[in-house]
């Protein structure tokens, strides 16, 4: 019986670190399916600061961190916020690739999971 007990405490946490770990869901778009709403992607392309800045009030952050922190760093925190927020599969660096290499789209797939999210 003993024996039984045992493997049963071995296998939980295996089963709990599976479950917390494990993400659940993907993001509702690419990173790369950011022309789907013209309105906003024009606005983020327009003008990217003013949008940026809505998209981290949103988000429950002051709208001025990306201007008083480093750009890139910002981003990168506020994508890495909502990814495990939502428990959205990716990793620290697909978010500071995306973060460096295409600002506008990440801040389009962010403000997308938002109103997914009903933010």
């Amino acid at each position: 019986m003993s024996y039984g007990y045992g493997q049963q405490q071995q296998q939980q946490p295996r089963k709990l670190r599976e479950k917390i770990w494990n993400y659940e869901g993907e993001w509702q778009r690419d990173i790369c399916g950011c022309c789907n709403d013209i309105g906003s992607c024009c606005c983020a392309y327009i003008c990217c600061p003013c949008f940026c800045c809505r998209v981290f009030s949103r988000a429950g952050e002051c709208m001025c961190t990306p201007f008083l922190c480093c750009w890139p760093d910002a981003l990168m925190s506020l994508r890495m916020k909502i990814r495990t927020g939502f428990r959205l599969q990716g990793s620290i660096f697909k978010d500071c690739l995306a973060a460096i290499c295409c600002p506008c789209c990440l801040l389009l797939q962010i403000n997308n999971e938002l109103e997914y999210q009903g933010l």
